[in-house]
């Protein structure tokens, strides 16, 4: 039934302000505990929708559309041609809703605490990532040589027929970067700095190509890239690794970098959005074992990465 919906704001505000004043069941003594959000909904004509609703770890009380009340705590109204589908810890899905425009309110308030509860505190669990994002260095250009990759690299495109070269030290055994990404080879400008300098004798001086995304080819818009690497003896040993990105057409590409473990697929270190690189950048990592970058287009040219560089 759901084909697409789309949401335009979520706004939360905290306090009695979402009571009704002809709700006889909203009290003083809850308003101080309860919140509402309201929410814009845009169903696009010819479709119907089902729409959930989070319950961000407390109870919903109950929800407003246009201000009528459709569901009250536990079950939709009677009156409402809205019916509940889910009912989980986590959200209240709620269906069918016609095209149009919808402005939905709902109430939250907190969950009964048992008594040998501790009222009053908020325990907040953050990520803690296995990885370490280390920032951008936008002065080296393509003068890589006696700064990065003594263990190793990886020119994307680079040889003809626009193969690979791969170029590794222990304990890096391949780099592989995904067929779902285009290949190219990007410049062999020898005058400018942006290129990068030659790792092959056989091609003196500047060369580089690239692996990019294939926008706007349908699931096209993003590629993945394995780095498989010895196990480690010790995880507190880590190594370096810097991918180098260049907008050298200026194509005001927008891209973002994700960065997993290998193994588990689990976020290795916070994303980075790169922007602004017509000069060219390298984000520096640091892990202790296989792990995967993921590049993905956001705006602009296709999303690109030119090499990796990897270092104690």
């Amino acid at each position: 039934y759901q084909r697409r919906v789309r949401a335009a704001r979520f706004d939360s505000r905290a306090g009695p302000g979402c009571h009704s004043s002809s709700s006889s069941s909203s009290s003083s003594s809850s308003s101080s505990s309860s919140s509402c959000a309201s929410a814009f909904l845009q169903v696009v004509p010819g479709c119907v929708a089902k729409i959930g609703f989070p319950k961000l770890g407390k109870v919903i009380r109950r929800i407003k559309l246009e201000g009528v009340e459709i569901f009250s705590q536990g079950h939709s109204k009677s009156t409402s041609p809205y019916r509940v589908l889910t009912d989980s810890a986590d959200h209240l899905l709620l269906a069918y809703f016609a095209e149009g425009k919808h402005h939905f309110t709902v109430e939250y308030s907190q969950p009964e605490t048992a008594a040998s509860e501790q009222v009053g505190v908020v325990v907040r669990r953050e990520y803690v990532y296995p990885g370490q994002y280390v920032g951008q260095d936008r002065t080296t250009k393509g003068d890589w040589t006696g700064k990065y990759g003594s263990l190793g690299q990886a020119f994307f495109s680079f040889l003809p027929a626009q193969a690979d070269y791969i170029n590794l030290r222990s304990p890096f055994v391949s780099v592989t970067g995904s067929n779902r990404g285009r290949r190219a080879l990007v410049s062999t400008n020898t005058s400018d700095e942006r290129v990068l300098t030659s790792p092959s004798a056989a091609y003196p001086g500047r060369r580089m190509g690239g692996l990019l995304t294939q926008n706007p080819a349908a699931c096209l818009q993003t590629f993945p890239v394995d780095v498989v690497v010895t196990p480690p003896v010790n995880i507190s040993k880590t190594f370096q690794v810097a991918a180098y990105m260049c907008d050298y057409e200026s194509l005001s590409r927008i891209l973002v970098v994700e960065t997993f473990d290998l193994a588990s697929k689990n976020i290795m270190a916070p994303f980075v959005k790169v922007e602004n690189f017509t000069e060219c950048v390298y984000l520096i990592f640091r892990y202790y074992q296989s792990f995967r970058i993921r590049v993905s287009f956001m705006r602009g040219g296709d999303a690109v990465i030119n090499s990796l560089f990897f270092d104690p």
